[in-house]
């Protein structure tokens, strides 16, 4: 079966435009999920936007926490694969980092000052907010496109991933991200700083353990 689904995948003419993606092929094979190019990519965006690579434990953790394998079959597949089980943690911190951040960013509305979550609603119009007042600094604003942006959201939420990777773990300048990033300094700082702070408040709301702070 494995060798029929890997065929099939490299006569495709996308594979060029996907890249290697031979461990995911051997997953999604020993699980016998049914073939479709959709899901595919689907799979292949989160391991990509997340930066999980595409090796067998973060397809499993992928599929896992979009739903489609239930926990034992999640378990299975470690010990088929062999994958110990701090290195299936590892990936599944980062990979819930992502998925929460992302979401923080659709519900937390922050001060573009100084990042407050103290925001009440100062004017409306038609029913609906237009204005906004931060309780902390005072400001008053309207929405950023970081609220309503898809686009910019993920690359919000991109520009933290790198800077965590880069820079908590390598100790690498802020610009050195915004040079990994395609973006300036001054941008990063700002998707840095919101992103982290929307993060804090969103797992505070749903009562989530807070990730760990940077280590010295």
């Amino acid at each position: 079966m494995e060798d029929r689904w890997i065929g099939a995948w490299k006569d495709h003419g996308v594979l060029i435009r996907h890249g290697d993606f031979s461990d995911v092929a051997r997953v999604l094979s020993f699980l016998g999920i049914p073939f479709s190019w959709n899901f595919l990519e689907i799979v292949l965006y989160e391991l990509d936007f997340c930066g999980l690579g595409r090796g067998v434990v973060a397809a499993l953790v992928v599929l896992r926490f979009l739903g489609r394998i239930s926990d034992e079959m999640y378990r299975r597949a470690l010990e088929a694969f062999e994958v110990p089980e701090g290195r299936a943690k590892g990936v599944e911190k980062a990979y819930r980092t992502c998925v929460d951040a992302l979401r923080a960013l659709e519900t937390v509305i922050l001060c573009p000052r100084c990042f407050s979550d103290r925001v009440a609603c100062y004017e409306r119009n038609g029913g609906y907010c237009t204005r906004y007042r931060c309780r902390s600094c005072g400001r008053r604003f309207r929405l950023k496109r970081i609220h309503y942006d898809g686009a910019l959201k993920r690359r919000a939420v991109r520009i933290y991933l790198v800077w965590k990777k880069l820079y908590d773990d390598k100790r690498a300048s802020l610009r050195d991200v915004a040079l990994a990033v395609g973006k300036s300094h001054t941008t990063v700082r700002f998707f840095k700083k919101y992103v982290e702070k929307a993060l804090i408040v969103y797992r505070k709301r749903l009562a989530l353990p807070q990730l760990p702070a940077k280590a010295p």
